[in-house]
Parts: structure tokens; sequence; C-alpha cells
């Protein structure tokens, strides 16, 4: 079956992991695409921490920050940091999409 599916792909491409200030970017980008005020706001050491998750993976990153986003509504927070505070009233719902976190390079 993806033998065939290989065969009717024109064009592919392979997205390899991107460092921390390229995920941080990235982040921003996709959010001011859709229109985003800075509320929530990422203090500089969250993005620290979604790249060290996810290891600048995009399709982590993606998942990691829409489960990040919807938490931090849920909880009413407005700031997303990487303090032990926030990370506690936010894992329960991260956690689940970003199992572990990938090994350093």
């Amino acid at each position: 079956p993806m033998e065939q599916f290989r065969q009717r792909v024109i064009a592919s491409c392979h997205l390899g992991p991107m460092g921390a200030d390229e995920t941080q970017a990235y982040i921003e980008h996709r959010l001011r695409k859709v229109g985003w005020d800075g509320v929530p706001g990422f203090e500089p050491a969250a993005f620290q921490r979604i790249h060290h998750w996810t290891g600048g993976t995009p399709r982590r990153v993606n998942l990691l920050c829409n489960r990040l986003l919807l938490a931090a509504y849920l909880a009413s927070v407005s700031a997303i940091d990487a303090s032990q505070r926030t990370a506690t009233s936010l894992s329960r719902s991260c956690r689940s999409a970003i199992s572990t976190p990938l090994p350093s390079a």
C-alpha cells in the first residue's frame, strides 16, 4: 500500500529538526498567521522548554503547542513560561502529547 502511495506522489520533502531559535520563530510565525495578539504570551524559557521536549521536530512542536495553548486557555493562564508552577498546572494536558524528551544532540 505505501509503495502505491509513493508512486503517486510527485514530490516529497523531509523536514529535519529545527534549532531552538528556529523553533521559536516557527511558533511565533504560526501564531501570527492565525491572528495571535500576544495572549497568551510565551516567555523565552518556554520556547527553550518546547524545543527540549520536541527536539525541534515540526510535527511534535505543533502537537505540543496545540496542547499547551488549550491547557493555558482552560486554566485561564495569560502567560506560558517554563516555571515549575506553570509546568505543573499544564503538564497533565501536555505530557500525553509528548511522552519523553528527545536525547540531547
